[in-house]
């Protein structure tokens, strides 16, 4: 685990330096932006702490993709229309970086992809259908948790 968190951490730092349209945020400025204190930055970049999901749903909120913080796979940026817009404007800034492969990375948001909620396009059919079985999955669950509330009051 403890692996896991620096790797998670190493990509937080990555993106702390990117944050900013090409310009390096200080971990203070970094915290502030997202809501946190710097001290509890430098401990998910340093591995120290787990992050927690409210700080990947600020991020997510933010244009930054929270499976990509967790497993380094797929693209930096979030399927929604922050993360269209955080791409826009850092694509140079990441091809200057020599950033390797950033136009396959960023398949979500090539021009000859499929258009779909909010505005997003996706690259291909798997996107669409990957989109819709985690929607599906997360209905279920707050369904679930509904009746189980019925029940209880």
């Amino acid at each position: 685990m403890e692996n896991l968190n620096k790797e998670i951490g190493e990509r937080i730092r990555f993106i702390r330096s990117i944050f900013n349209e090409g310009g390096k945020l200080s971990a203070t400025q970094f915290a502030h932006l997202l809501g946190e204190t710097m001290h509890k930055i430098l401990n998910y970049e340093l591995g120290r702490a787990q992050v927690p999901p409210s700080f990947l749903v600020t991020l997510y909120k933010r244009g930054i993709n929270p499976i990509y913080i967790l497993t380094g796979e797929g693209s930096i940026f979030a399927p929604n229309i922050a993360g269209r817009e955080l791409s826009q404007k850092l694509a140079p800034i990441l091809r200057q970086m020599n950033i390797e492969d950033f136009d396959n990375r960023d398949q979500l948001y090539n021009g000859n992809a499929f258009s779909g909620i909010e505005g997003i396009t996706y690259a291909n059919v798997d996107d669409l259908i990957e989109l819709a079985q985690r929607y599906t999955a997360v209905a279920g669950d707050l369904m679930e948790i509904i009746r189980k509330r019925s029940k209880n009051e």
